[in-house]
């Protein structure tokens, strides 16, 4: 049991070292232009979202369950040079009473969600 101790003592002093080591001969690379170690970039997600799961207030969810009718809206030609304000006729067609798909210069699609 003693050599197991010392064993783990020793382990820990070794890493504890090689990490001072690391960073103290600056081997830690720290420029903004170099994307960071993909176990820095995890090791930094997963305490951020501690830290965000410790001190962000509970709030309650804003979105009401039940279903949902999404309409996206886009010109049908977006490099044309009419890609302007919809007209207020064209968007009650399109957005409000879902008539037509397409009018005006745009089009539309619309999708039913159930929020549980």
């Amino acid at each position: 049991m003693k050599q197991f101790l010392s064993g783990v003592i020793v382990t820990l002093a070794v890493l504890a070292l090689g990490a001072f080591t690391y960073l103290r001969l600056g081997l830690a690379e720290v420029r903004a232009d170099v994307p960071p170690p993909a176990w820095e970039s995890n090791l930094m997600n997963a305490a951020v979202h501690a830290s965000v799961r410790r001190s962000a207030p509970e709030v309650a969810n804003p979105v009401a369950r039940g279903p949902y009718t999404v309409v996206a809206v886009a010109p049908a030609d977006p490099n044309g040079t009419d890609s302007g304000s919809m007209p207020s006729r064209v968007f009650n067609d399109l957005v409000v009473t879902h008539t037509k798909t397409s009018e005006g210069g745009f089009v539309a699609a619309t999708a039913k969600l159930n929020c549980q």
